[in-house]
């Protein structure tokens, strides 16, 4: 793929003279004859091939009168805007009509001139840019309509040379402008052939900061703009490859990392972008460009390695330098290793911040590509801190940045973390307390450095205490470690106050974050607030916190604690805080870490109905089932009460009276709730209490007692959130979520989400008739799964061609069963079967817990293949990693076109499936490190 791609853009470049153009009808515009662009003598019309205007695109209109005054526009195809001026009015209406070559229509707005005839529009094609060859007409409400064709106009910019060129239509007047103080614009006329050429060599200087714009004019008066601009390119080194790439407005851009042969490794291409550079309109600035392999993953550059970054008509071509460094605290030294007598430049960023620049020297690397510095007098470099490593390459920056992490260690969840500098190495991670066992915990650096311990007691309770000593090193060198001497760090709110202290180290730096992520009035975009806080002498530390926030239920207090060493210790607190479904049995919530909280669910009439107790887990964090005497979940009705208590604290929330009622098709949530009720309204639908990744939107309740809201579409498995808030912070929620469904062609298994507690009813159709049903009842979260059985109770499977579908809460969807098979076998080639050309995701889980994701495109016969020759040979990972493969992909027919999923899977168990309503927990699991998950067991 990436060879074809490549070749294609060398074999135009060739046949240019010049970098090739990205997209196909930009190849073909240059090829175009030249064309008159100005017509005015009836309604729209089309280009054809010999440039001459067609009339097939809409009738002709009968001509109207002008006022006389000349009708001009300027077009700025690739940034997408028309600005015009027409005859001074202020009322008549201005219509601007987009259309491709043959006639198709690309987009169209509707303005008015202002009263000196001006108008101006933008953004409104569907690819955001316009085309050479595509036409534009123009209604200014008055005589005939203008049409222009839009000619094939490009610049090239040539720093080398002080010279812009390019092509524009022949004979045209060029402008060349550039945003330069005091310099000139150069006019040339383009040639017979279309060229031209503005050259700017003692007079101006065209670097790498040089920019401007081309003014082509046009028949007419008009004018076509386009704008020029050097390629300026960061490359960011030490893990995989990103890129910094400002060029041309407008343009589209493409990285390409290629091996010390040329070969290709990996690329991206990025679609254009009509929008400014900040402080730049002829430039668009593309950061984190992530070049990526065959398999879509991203890679390392390596020293040797060219980087060839495209831009619209612009190319450059780069060597990736050697760049690399190490960082000793003991004496605040860099030590740098690049390219013998390269210059590169180092800075030391702190954590936090001093407020004053960033200290930075440059050195020169030596005839064994060595350098170094030492920082000692100037900064003290801490973990945590950051050092940059810069190096120019002919103009352009290649930087890598070298972390210090250091040690963090989460007082309430007992657990070490940190980065080793090499990966996959045995580590042992040893606590050792004033007093009692020590406690010692072997683990192994992830494939990024990262690792992970949990150094709670031997008897798995207790944890770090203030004078306790933490030491990582590793197995094969003892004499190599890190170390940790535990401080003293506690806290505790006052929300009456607004007030947080607590005890701390002195000696260290103390940092206290609150957030609140209700969604209410009060906070409307989740109030937040951070404070470095002085420690006194006697350790003791508090922060007011009047009148810049409300501490309240469900507020989140963070404090860390750096050390001087610049290792950081942390410690959570959230205000205790009761969420209860509405018409669910699902009761969650916040308090003290790893304490006990009951829930007791009692009627108008004060009669227990279901109970539920838990313990909270090291954030503090609880969830739990209102259930009978006999285990079966109770849900909640308008006018029961829930009394929680939560570690030493007892709270309550009535469950008021509300209706939800949610039309998918249209688009609206309605419904009643007590007249000037506050409601948060949140999507998606979460579990209890799961704010990640959702917006809010806050309402009250009209004087009548209903309200309405609008929202975007909603897939199957989303959903939507209805919260109404007491008086107090606590609050009654009711999700209401779209059904999906998920079949499994290797299993007899049905599984999805719906609506809590809802009862689920799936039918299996073959030929046009039922074969198979299945009746379940969401569990708490609204996940349900069921097996579809025949008359005679048989399990019956579902097959390619066999409809689903699943009745639950209200609403009926459907699903079209495609062919979807996996052959697998641990350490053999992976084959998938389906339909041909359809996209399937694909995870691989490997053997140290992480998981690649592909997006397979099966071939014209429907099969997909991974053997070991298409891994790239820079992957972290070989086909002997993977324990586990699943394939999914979306249905072919279902009532959301697609939401709904055909899902395969083959190899050891996953992480615990969220659809399961009784997860198994799984024997055997690993630590894994970088994520705080575990891992599953590894059949062998």
């Amino acid at each position: 793929m990436i060879l074809a791609a490549i070749a294609v853009a060398e074999a135009l470049h060739a046949a240019g003279g010049g970098p090739a153009p990205l997209d196909g009808p930009r190849a073909a515009a240059i090829a175009r004859p030249a064309v008159e662009p100005l017509r005015t003598t009836g309604g729209s019309r089309a280009a054809t091939t010999d440039g001459r205007i067609s009339p097939a695109v809409a009738p002709l209109r009968h001509a109207r009168r002008t006022s006389g005054v000349p009708r001009r526009l300027e077009v700025a195809p690739y940034r997408a805007t028309i600005t015009g001026r027409g005859a001074p009015s202020g009322t008549l209406p201005v219509t601007i009509t987009v259309r491709s070559p043959d006639g198709t229509p690309r987009g169209q707005r509707a303005t008015r001139a202002d009263r000196d005839g001006a108008f101006a529009v933008g953004w409104f094609t569907d690819a955001r840019r316009m085309r050479p060859g595509d036409v534009i007409e123009v209604d200014l409400g008055e005589g005939d309509p203008v049409t222009l064709v839009i000619p094939t106009v490009t610049a090239r910019t040539e720093p080398d040379a002080d010279r812009v060129s390019g092509t524009a239509p022949p004979g045209a007047i060029v402008e060349v402008v550039p945003r330069r103080p005091r310099a000139p614009t150069v006019t040339t006329p383009a040639d017979g052939g279309g060229g031209y050429a503005a050259v700017f060599a003692g007079l101006a200087d065209l670097d790498l900061d040089a920019s401007g714009e081309v003014r082509v004019a046009l028949a007419g008066g008009h004018r076509i703009l386009v704008d020029w601009s050097a390629i300026r390119v960061r490359m960011n080194l030490g893990g995989p490859l990103s890129a910094t790439v400002t060029g041309a407005r407008g343009q589209p851009v493409r990285v390409v990392l290629v091996d010390g042969d040329g070969h290709p490794v990996a690329m991206t291409d990025e679609p254009p972008d009509p929008g400014a550079a900040p402080d730049d309109p002829h430039q668009t600035l593309r950061a984190g460009i992530a070049p990526r392999d065959a398999l879509g993953q991203r890679v390392a550059a390596e020293a040797a390695d060219g980087l060839w970054v495209t831009v619209g008509d612009d190319a450059v071509r780069l060597t990736v330098p050697r760049l690399d460094g190490t960082v000793s605290l003991d004496d605040d030294r860099v030590d740098v290793r690049s390219d013998p007598g390269r210059r590169v430049s180092i800075t030391v960023v702190s954590d936090p911040p001093t407020g004053a620049p960033p200290p930075s020297v440059e050195v020169v690397a030596d005839a064994r590509g060595e350098a170094r510095h030492a920082f000692a007098g100037v900064v003290d470099i801490r973990f945590q801190d950051r050092v940059v490593v810069e190096t120019s390459i002919a103009g352009h920056v290649a930087a890598r940045s070298i972390y210090l992490a250091g040690l963090s260690l989460d007082l309430d969840a007992s657990r070490l973390q940190g980065v080793w500098p090499e990966p996959n190495q045995p580590l042992r991670v040893s606590m050792e307390p004033d007093s009692g066992t020590p406690v010692v915990r072997d683990t192994v650096s992830g494939h990024d450095g990262r690792f992970a311990a949990d150094v709670r007691g031997p008897d798995g309770h207790g944890g770090p205490a203030p004078g306790g000593r933490i030491r990582v090193h590793a197995l094969a060198d003892p004499g190599r470690g890190i170390g940790l001497v535990v401080p003293e760090l506690t806290l505790a709110a006052d929300a009456e106050r607004d007030r947080v202290d607590g005890r701390a180290t002195p000696g260290g730096d103390l940092r206290l974050t609150l957030a609140d992520d209700r969604g209410d009035r009060k906070a409307p975009h989740d109030q937040a607030a951070g404070a470095v806080v002085p420690i006194a002498a006697d350790g003791s530390w508090s922060a007011d916190l009047r009148p810049a926030f409300d501490i309240r239920a469900g507020t989140l207090i963070q404090a860390a604690y750096r050390t001087a060493e610049g290792h950081t210790v942390s410690r959570s607190r959230r205000v205790a805080w009761l969420n209860v479904q509405h018409g669910g049995a699902a009761v969650c919530g916040h308090g003290p870490p790893l304490s006990v909280a009951t829930a007791v669910l009692h009627d108008a009439t004060a009669r227990i109905r279901a109970t539920g107790v838990t313990r909270t887990d090291t954030a503090g964090r609880f969830s739990l089932v209102l259930a009978d005497a006999l285990g079966r979940p109770v849900a909640t009705r308008a006018g029961d009460t829930v009394i929680a208590a939560i570690g030493p604290e007892a709270v309550r929330q009535v469950v008021p009276m509300l209706a939800v009622d949610v039309d998918w098709a249209g688009m609206a949530v309605t419904g009643r709730a007590a007249p000037g009720a506050e409601l948060v309204l949140r999507r998606p639908a979460g579990n209890c209490g799961d704010t990640l990744w959702s917006s809010t939107t806050a309402i009250v309740v009209d004087s009548d007692g209903t309200f309405r809201l609008s929202m975007a579409s909603a897939s199957p498995g989303d959903g939507v959130e209805v919260a109404v808030l007491g008086a107090d912070g606590h609050r009654a929620y009711r999700p209401i979520v779209r059904p999906r469904i998920r079949v499994w062609t290797d299993t007899r298994r049905i599984d999805g989400r719906t609506a809590a507690l809802s009862d689920v009813r799936a039918v299996l159709w073959r030929g046009g008739q039922v074969i198979a049903s299945a009746d379940a009842t969401a569990d708490a979260a609204g996940h349900y799964r069921l097996t579809p059985r025949d008359t005679a109770g048989a399990a019956a499977a579902p097959r390619s061609g066999d409809t689903v579908e699943v009745a639950a809460s209200g609403a009926r969807e459907t699903v079209e069963v495609v062919p979807l098979s996996l052959d697998w076998s641990e350490g053999d080639g992976i084959t998938i079967g389906t339909t041909p050309r359809r996209v399937v995701e694909v995870e691989l889980r490997l053997r140290d817990g992480r998981s690649i994701w592909l997006a397979a495109v099966a071939d014209g016969a429907g099969a997909y293949r991974l053997r070991p020759a298409d891994v790239p040979s820079r992957s972290t990972w070989s086909l002997s990693d993977i324990v586990r493969v699943q394939a999914s992909t979306d249905a072919a027919r279902g009532s959301d076109g697609g939401a709904h999923t055909i899902v395969t899977a083959s190899g050891a168990p996953g992480i615990p499936d969220p659809y399961d309503p009784n997860p198994q927990p799984l024997p055997g699991r690993a630590l894994l490190p970088w994520a705080g998950l575990r891992a599953p067991p590894i059949r062998r």
